[in-house]
This record gives C-alpha cells, sequence and structure tokens, in this order.
C-alpha cells in the first residue's frame, strides 16, 4: 500500500469519522434538549396565560351572575310603566347610578339590556326585535342551558377600538322572561393581559365556534377564524404541542383548551413561538463541537505522524540533500532505491541539482532585463512630467498678459484674458469625468460673461438652479455645450436681444435642468430632424449638432434613457434639457460607463 494511502486511511479513520460522529451527537443532542426545555417552559408559560384569562373572564361573568341574581334590576326592567315619569325615576334612581358604579370598579366598555318591554325608552335599554332575535348570540343563548355566551369581538361605531361582550339571560325573577343582559369589554384589556408574553412569541384567543377573539400579531384581524390558519387541521382535543414549518421559518405550536365552566368550554389559547431564538445557543453547542473536532484532529495527526516515522527515513536523508543545496553547496546527489514516491523524489530531486545552475543564469538575465525595464520606465515618467510644463506654462503666461494690460489700464481686455484664463484652468485641473453643477455652472457663468463682452446689449442671461440640485454630479461639460449652441442659433440670427436661461426644477424624485433662448425658434421639419439624430435613426450629422448629440450619449450612458435631451421649441425660442436622478449627487466623480464616455468624447461639441 503506498504512503498516501496509508496516510489518508489512518486520518478518514481517526480524524473524519470521530469528527462526524462528535459534531452528530453533540448537536442533534444539544438541539433536542433545549427543545424540549423551551418546550417545558413554554408549557408553564400557556399555563399561566390560560389562568390569567380564566380569571379574567371570570370575574365579568360574576358581574354577569349578579345581574341574574338581582331581582330588583329585572322588576324594575321587566315593569311595564304607564306613566314615562316613572319610568324616568326608575332608570335615573336606581339604573344609571347602578350601572355607574359597576363601570367605576370594574374595566367595563358599556353594559346594555335586550328586552321586550316598550317602555323603557333609554339607550342602553334595546328593544327586542326580528332582527336581534335572527343574531347569533341570539340563537346561541337559547341553545344554551347554562343562560351565558361570549361573542367575538366588534368594532366601536365612531370610535377606533373593538369590545367583545358577554351576553346573559336574565329570567330568574321568571323563567321565560324576554331579558338580556350585554357586558362589554375592550379588547385592549386581552392584549394587556397578554403584553409580557407576546414581546416573543404569538397568542391567540379562540372561541368556541371558530372565531379569533384575539390575535397578539395581528390587531386587524385579517383572519378572523381558526380555519384560516395554516396550523388549524393539526390541532386536536385537549391539550398538545407541534412544530411547524411555515414560509421558511420553524415555529413551536402550543394549545389549551379552557373546560373551567360551561360558558368557558372548549375556548381554546394557542401559542406560538418562533424556534429562531434556539440559533444561539445551537451555535454555542456547536462551537463546543468544533473544539473537540480540533483535538481529534490533533490526536489524529499525532498518530499519523507515529505512523509515519518508520517510513520516512529516506525522506530524511533527502531533506539533508535540500537543506545543502538551500545553503548553495550544490554537490552530491541522493542514492535511489526502489520505485515508490520517495524514490521518484530522490530521481526529481538529482535532476534540479543538474538544472539549477542553468536556471540561475537565467534568474539574473531577468534581473538585468528587469532593472533595464524600469529604467525606461522613470524616462518615460519623466518625459510625461515634462509634458505637463506647457499647460501650465500657458496659463502663467496669459496671467502676464491680464497684468500687461491692467498696466495699459485696458481693463476690458483684461477681465477677458481674466476669464479666459479661468476657464483654461477648470479645464487643466478638474480632471474627473463628472463634476457638480455648481462648478458647471461656474464655467458656463464665465462662458456666458465673455459672450456678454462680445455681443453686450444682445446677449441677456438668467442662471436660476437651487441650492438642493447645485451638488448633483453631471457629465463635465454638459451645460456649456447647449450654451453655446442656444447662442449660435437662438442669438446670432436674431436681430432682437436675446436671453438665455439656465434653469432647475424639482421633478418626482430628480431635477430637471434646462437651457431655453427666446430667440427664432427651430422649424418643425428641423426640431424632427434633430429628434432622429438623438435617437440614432440617422448616423449623419451636421457638425453644429454634433456637441449636442455628444452630450446627450453621455447623459443616457451614465443615468439612463430617460435623462436624455429633450429638444423642444414652441413657435419662437428654444429649449433644451434633462433629467438628473437624486441618487447623482452620491455617484462617484470617476463612476461612469467608461466606454461610452469614450465614443461619444471623439465628437466635437457644437
Amino acid at each position: 500500500m503506498r504512503i498516501q494511502t496509508k496516510l489518508f486511511v489512518v486520518y478518514l479513520l481517526a480524524a473524519i469519522l470521530l469528527m462526524g460522529a462528535l459534531t452528530y451527537f453533540l448537536t442533534e443532542r444539544s438541539a433536542s434538549l433545549l427543545f424540549e426545555a423551551i418546550t417545558e417552559t413554554k408549557e408553564q408559560t400557556l399555563a399561566q396565560i390560560t389562568s390569567n384569562l380564566d380569571n379574567e373572564l371570570r370575574s365579568y361573568e360574576e358581574t354577569a351572575n349578579s345581574f341574574y341574581l338581582n331581582i330588583t334590576l329585572q322588576q324594575m326592567l321587566t315593569e311595564r310603566y304607564a306613566d314615562k315619569r316613572l319610568a324616568y325615576r326608575e332608570y335615573f334612581g336606581f339604573l344609571q347610578p347602578y350601572l355607574s358604579l359597576l363601570q367605576g370598579t370594574k374595566d367595563i366598555y358599556r353594559v346594555n339590556f335586550y328586552s321586550d318591554n316598550p317602555t323603557l325608552p333609554f339607550a342602553n335599554v334595546i328593544l327586542l326585535d326580528d332582527e336581534i332575535r335572527g343574531e347569533a348570540w341570539y340563537k346561541a343563548l337559547m341553545a344554551k342551558p347554562s343562560g351565558m355566551y361570549w361573542t367575538n369581538s366588534y368594532p366601536v361605531p365612531m370610535f377606533d377600538e373593538r369590545v367583545f361582550s358577554l351576553r346573559q339571560k336574565l329570567d330568574y325573577l321568571e323563567p321565560g322572561t324576554e331579558l338580556y343582559a350585554s357586558i362589554e369589554v375592550r379588547e385592549r384589556e386581552l392584549r394587556q393581559l397578554v403584553a409580557e408574553e407576546s414581546r416573543d412569541a404569538r397568542i391567540l384567543f379562540v372561541l368556541k365556534d371558530g372565531h379569533v377573539l384575539l390575535d397578539s400579531a395581528d390587531p386587524e384581524k385579517k383572519r378572523a377564524k381558526l380555519e384560516q390558519y395554516s396550523f388549524a387541521a393539526e390541532i386536536g382535543e385537549g391539550d398538545g404541542h407541534f412544530q411547524l414549518e411555515e414560509d421558511g421559518s420553524s415555529s413551536l405550536v402550543l394549545y389549551r383548551h379552557l373546560n373551567s365552566r360551561s360558558a368557558l368550554r372548549d375556548m381554546q389559547v394557542i401559542l406560538l413561538v418562533p424556534l429562531d431564538e434556539l440559533m444561539p445557543k445551537v451555535e454555542r453547542m456547536r462551537w463546543l463541537a468544533y473544539v473537540m473536532l480540533s483535538v481529534s484532529c490533533v490526536l489524529a495527526a499525532l498518530l499519523v505522524y507515529g505512523l509515519s516515522i518508520g517510513l520516512t527515513k529516506r525522506l530524511t536523508t533527502l531533506a539533508k540533500k535540500m537543506r545543502n543545496v538551500h545553503q548553495d553547496r550544490y554537490r552530491g546527489y541522493v542514492e535511489v532505491k526502489g520505485n515508490d514516491e520517495i524514490s521518484q523524489l530522490g530521481r526529481i530531486f538529482n535532476e534540479m541539482v543538474k538544472q539549477l545552475e542553468r536556471l540561475i543564469r537565467e534568474v539574473y538575465q531577468a534581473e538585468i532585463d528587469s532593472k533595464e525595464l524600469a529604467l525606461r520606465t522613470r524616462e518615460a515618467e519623466f518625459y510625461a512630467l515634462q509634458a505637463q510644463i506647457n499647460p501650465h506654462y500657458l496659463f502663467n503666461v496669459l496671467n502676464m498678459l491680464r497684468a500687461n494690460l491692467l498696466d495699459l489700464q485696458d481693463g476690458k481686455n483684461a477681465d477677458i484674458v481674466d476669464m479666459i484664463a479661468r476657464t483654461f484652468r477648470f479645464l487643466l485641473h478638474n480632471k474627473s469625468e463628472r463634476i457638480t453643477v455648481r462648478e458647471e455652472l461656474e464655467l458656463v457663468g464665465t462662458y456666458l460673461k465673455i459672450q456678454k463682452l462680445r455681443y453686450e446689449h444682445r446677449l441677456q442671461f438668467r442662471i436660476e438652479v437651487p441650492e438642493d440640485a447645485l451638488d448633483l454630479l453631471i457629465p463635465k461639460l454638459t451645460l456649456q455645450p447647449l450654451v453655446e449652441n442656444a447662442l449660435a442659433h437662438g442669438l446670432e440670427p436674431n436681430a432682437e436681444p436675446t436671453l438665455i436661461q439656465v434653469c432647475g426644477v424639482k421633478k418626482g424624485d430628480g431635477w430637471l435642468i434646462s437651457v431655453e433662448d427666446n430667440g427664432i425658434g427651430i422649424g418643425e421639419e428641423r426640431l424632427t430632424e434633430i429628434g432622429e439624430w438623438l435617437s440614432g435613426k440617422q448616423s449623419v450629422l451636421s457638425e453644429n449638432h454634433i456637441g449636442i448629440r455628444n452630450v446627450h450619449y453621455r447623459l443616457t450612458a451614465i443615468f439612463g434613457a430617460e435623462s436624455g435631451l429633450r429638444i423642444s421649441s414652441e413657435g419662437r425660442g428654444a429649449r433644451a434639457a434633462f433629467y438628473v436622478p437624486a441618487n447623482a449627487a452620491e455617484l462617484r466623480r470617476d463612476e461612469g460607463s467608461e466606454g461610452a464616455m469614450q465614443d461619444a468624447g471623439r465628437a466635437h461639441r457644437g
């Protein structure tokens, strides 16, 4: 068996199998224990929630029982009053104070009575009619021997809250009497009851008929019945729990029935606990498994080392010869015996020693070539630096001319030279593909001032771009070609004074920037032709419009087709506009479609 095979088998048995066994045992067993512990804890939590709910509902049932046993109350509600004044005296003298006291001592939203007595015209004494007798609670009370029924929650008209109610027969004084009490309780009382437990779990209260009285995670009650939940079919008789897999997440579902009293029989409390909280504990157990894995790997390495001692004597000899070579002593060869991997290494080593001298000579030659290349590179960098002196020289000459003109008191021409120098300085120092709108407007302003000195009163201009748009990044020389085009086609053919405006207005999430003039305008046929040039339908361009198409290509390459130029003209005047998205202020200056910028850059602006 080859050495490689022996080492591999030993490592496989000692490390991989041990790792797999330890990792599987620890992670699976620890996860199981944690699951059992959480299940036990959450069962206790569910039992406490169930007990709290039972006690909460019991207090309202005791109030309903007090109504049932209150003979005076039932006499007052069943008495037919021939004189309304007597009915008002009984209501305001007895019933209203009694209910006010009751609502002040308990968390009761409202108490209503349903009666077939038409002589009690009060808001909380409702006359029974066919519509009420057709409601579910009335039918349930007629069918229930206990005479008590809990209803589902419902919204309170004109108030932003929901209530649920307990309905109670009041026929103690005279069996068969059509008299019922309704005790309404705010739904938020139940939410406050489970506020602490619902922070890390979902709690449902389900009535006997399957209606969901409370869902702590669904205040709007989008799912009104238990059957609308995916786990409804798995809830059985009595109490229990199961694991639910839904939407890529795992949850522990625990459920318990309330059977302490007939009014609560078959009501359910359901608790859903996300099992994602188990993961940190499981990860800690896995970390322990990784520690044990490391220990097993060390043991495996020691085992492999001990086994290899008897197989590596020739490797030790080969290593000694290699150290000699490392110390530049190239004498001596390895004695080759056998035909295993070590023998093959010996043959390769002998061949390597023979070739070292030749390789060293080649390395020396390569170093000489490398140094010569570095020298030529430094020479090229030197010439590149020297070439940069010329632009700075021209810039300094312009400043010198301006100084001479100022000495000759030729202020006008000095201003022209100064503005040309500033424009040249902008183009010299700003080498980014993109600049801010603020920088572009400075260039445009300088350009228009130079043209103002040329055209004098024939040219008027105005720049109105809000401060919020000045930090947007746009391609360099975007507005200047548009302004230059407005001068060439708007001002020069126009005998009257021409106004050129650069504006920026908010549009959606971005900004619409435009250059407008009040010149002679653009004919409809010419406007169509320009639109086809911009869309690429015509490849033959007028030299006067190459700059416009250049701007259009760069805008669409960076911001998309919706940001391309839009040329319009209505009779007199023309307008060129483009859209800049709001995130343009966050883009890097050198970011964009480099290939598209190069293609567009070959064109000369018009």
